[in-house]
């Protein structure tokens, strides 16, 4: 069952997807329509999930869970990765793939490889001030509070 994102409580479970580009207004559009249609339809065991979605930047599909009402199952995750697969399909873009990481420059977001990422940190084109995403989050309290944050402030620094 779908409802709005801020009606979810701090401990809700949440999965960050990350575009590896940015989406279109046309993409926002597709997803926000799939994504809702697919969790008003989510279930575990047969009961309703209370579920939401934000969209940031045109690059991120953050899905949230109330698990105070209803954990999900295996199963449901399984559902809920299937869709992001068939999101990807319609999309070209890919959600999936965790050795990508974000960073912003200005007012620009961009994702790279770890290895790539490793590199601008040697020469100095990314310090511990610079902006990431830490995707590995996964509470409504944590995305809110230290999802975008500085390197020094993520599981990133450790590569500082």
């Amino acid at each position: 069952m779908y409802v709005s994102f801020n009606l979810l409580p701090p401990n809700a479970k949440v999965w960050i997807y990350q575009s590896d580009s940015n989406l279109s207004s046309t993409d926002v559009e597709l997803i926000e329509k799939e994504v809702k249609f697919f969790l008003n339809n989510w279930s575990s065991h047969n009961k309703e999930i209370e579920s939401s979605y934000e969209i940031r930047y045109n690059r991120f599909l953050i899905i949230g869970l109330n698990e105070n009402i209803n954990s999900a199952s295996g199963c449901s995750i399984d559902k809920s990765v299937n869709f992001i697969k068939n999101l990807q399909s319609i999309l070209k873009v890919n959600f999936l793939n965790r050795l990508d990481v974000a960073y912003k420059i200005g007012n620009e977001i961009n994702s790279i490889s770890l290895l790539e990422f490793q590199k601008m940190i040697r020469e100095n084109k990314l310090s511990k001030d610079s902006i990431v995403y830490n995707n590995m989050i996964d509470t409504k309290k944590l995305y809110l509070n230290s999802w975008e944050t500085t390197i020094e402030n993520s599981w990133h620094k450790k590569f500082l």
